[in-house]
């Protein structure tokens, strides 16, 4: 159960570069506007929306995965107080 204690807050700080990432982009963006051509503009903007959207879906992936491992540890509780005998029993 100890591997699994840590795994949806890490994954959670996994969001902090993400929305740096976004806020950054959007100033660069910003600052650039006038000073590029639009087509250089739009590939410079589908880039950071890419780039963003990909950082927060493996952000999301990695929650999923932290709660899904959390899941099954504590459903592994629960079946091992089944297994023991058990059978009335009260999750918190």
């Amino acid at each position: 159960m100890e591997v699994y204690t840590f795994a949806v807050p890490m994954a959670l700080v996994d969001f902090i570069p993400v929305f740096l990432f976004g806020i950054s982009a959007v100033l660069m963006q910003r600052d650039l506007y006038n000073k590029m051509s639009a087509c250089a503009f739009a590939c410079l903007a589908a880039g950071n929306i890419d780039a963003s959207r990909d950082g927060a879906s493996a952000a999301l992936n990695r929650v999923e995965l932290g709660v899904n491992c959390l899941g099954q540890a504590l459903l592994g509780g629960v079946y091992a107080l089944h297994r023991a005998g058990l059978r009335e029993y009260r999750l918190l």
